[in-house]
């Protein structure tokens, strides 16, 4: 199975403003010589992350920004294309290879790099390339209606938008780094969401080995009926925390996956995401004596399965964990 990693820029949730030490937050903030400053919100890398439902055509919303204007400000925007793709792509790939996610011949590893396509535009509609700014206001949103049946799970779509004209009030001023966002469309499936895991986790090999509970965590739309596991509390990664005596650790080469029947919610599988090599060969597998059902009343999920290595001869950890949801992501 080809398993592509997706950088932090995975999880990226939508932030009104950035850090105070941002050149456009600090404009706008001080309203340098009374001039209005216009922003375009993502995050403070400009960036930006939508997770979408898979089947259904929804909206997100990017945060158009400025300080106090005497007049109505008229902000227009524009899709920066293929070039301003091509370019992240490439500065991607440059923090690739630093990190020395590469072949043999030096080239990016594709099996830990899948590049951004640029969202078709035939996915996506924008009622109005302009916002207004009413007098007085600070904030107001500009919407993107995303045809998220068309998409495609296999791909990673981004849609670079950016303030190309101000009017409305002769002094005012564009933010300087914060006037384009990279907008990344995902597609989520109904499991997926924020969580706190509660439970328990009895690992016979080293009994000294606890369940760190409770857990926050998001289940990650990997395919329309599948979720992976990453840990909020360890800086999202793909990655089962647990206690080693008092110290917060992990097992390694274990990232845990749920499929689920899409009928009856029930978990049909659970596996481990990731390649543990021999002689250890760690797998995950489903115990069917649990609950294994996520409710979509609640959107809680009950689960119990097992952690076995040496090449699936040895059972040595059993998870009983209760899912529940918090949030969108």
């Amino acid at each position: 199975m080809k398993k592509i990693f997706l950088y932090p820029l995975f999880f990226v949730l939508l932030s009104a403003i950035s850090c105070v030490e941002d050149k456009g937050f600090t404009d706008i903030s001080n309203s340098k010589n009374l001039r209005p400053v216009v922003s375009l919100y993502g995050n403070q890398n400009g960036r930006y992350s939508s997770a979408l439902q898979i089947s259904a055509s929804e909206d997100f919303s990017l945060t158009v920004s400025s300080s106090v204007s005497n007049s109505d400000l008229i902000v227009t925007f524009k899709n920066d294309g293929q070039a301003a793709v091509d370019k992240y792509n490439l500065e991607l790939e440059d923090e690739a290879k630093a990190a020395g996610d590469t072949l043999a011949d030096g080239s990016v590893d594709p099996d830990l790099f899948q590049p951004f396509i640029l969202l078709p535009a035939a996915f996506y509609t924008i009622p109005s390339l302009s916002v207004t700014l009413p007098r007085g206001t600070r904030d107001v949103n500009f919407v993107v209606k995303v045809k998220s049946e068309s998409l495609s799970l296999d791909e990673k779509y981004v849609l670079p938008l950016s303030i190309e004209s101000v009017s409305g009030a002769s002094n005012a001023v564009i933010s300087e780094n914060q006037k384009s966002v990279l907008a990344y469309i995902q597609l989520k499936n109904k499991y997926d969401g924020l969580y706190t895991v509660t439970g328990t986790l009895t690992d016979v090999i080293v009994p000294t080995i606890t369940g760190f509970y409770p857990w926050k965590v998001a289940l990650v739309t990997n395919s329309a009926n599948q979720v992976l596991l990453y840990s909020v509390d360890a800086g999202f990664a793909l990655r089962h925390l647990i206690l080693s005596g008092t110290s917060l650790s992990s097992y390694g080469n274990v990232g845990v996956a749920f499929d689920f029947d899409p009928v009856t919610n029930k978990v049909t599988k659970a596996s481990n995401f990731l390649v543990d090599p021999a002689p250890r060969s760690r797998s995950i597998e489903l115990d069917p004596t649990g609950e294994n059902v996520w409710n979509p009343t609640t959107k809680t999920l009950k689960v119990r399965y097992f952690l076995f290595q040496s090449g699936g001869t040895v059972k040595r950890t059993t998870f009983d964990e209760t899912f529940t949801f918090t949030g969108s992501r």
